[in-house]
């Protein structure tokens, strides 16, 4: 049986729009969710409280918080070192005066820490106060 020429284009077409729709996503590392109970700064976007999927970048580069209320934000992060576990997800946050600020996060499944670098204010602020820090597990 052969294949007549509209129907190879077709397949074509579809194969070529199937691969470039893959080239454009972003492509995915770890990934877990959390329920954050309080508004939080993550480098220089304010979020809400909520739940949230936070997704990692295949390079460890790039933490992605997505929220019902908040949308999808992307974070640059810097390694801070490997992961003691490979199963134990958690954001740490620092806490100083009303001001809750993502420091940390480790997702099950990543290899390293994911350090969020403070902006130019945060240090302004935590450095005349000691911060708390709050720790949130993740879930899968």
């Amino acid at each position: 049986m052969t294949m007549t020429t509209g129907k190879k284009f077709t397949i074509f077409g579809v194969i070529a729009m199937a691969m470039s729709l893959t080239m454009a996503m972003p492509a995915f590392g770890a990934s877990a969710r959390v329920s954050v109970p309080f508004a939080f700064e993550a480098s220089n976007v304010s979020l809400p409280a909520g739940e949230y999927l936070l997704e990692t970048s295949d390079s460890g580069t790039v933490l992605f918080l997505t929220g019902k209320e908040a949308g999808k934000n992307a974070i640059i992060v810097a390694p801070a070192g490997d992961a003691k576990s490979r199963f134990d997800g958690k954001l740490v946050f620092e806490h100083v005066g009303s001001t809750y600020r993502l420091a940390q996060a480790q997702i099950i499944g990543a290899a390293s820490v994911m350090r969020i670098p403070a902006t130019h204010a945060q240090l302004l602020m935590a450095k005349d106060t000691p911060a708390e820090r709050v720790v949130l597990a993740l879930n899968r």
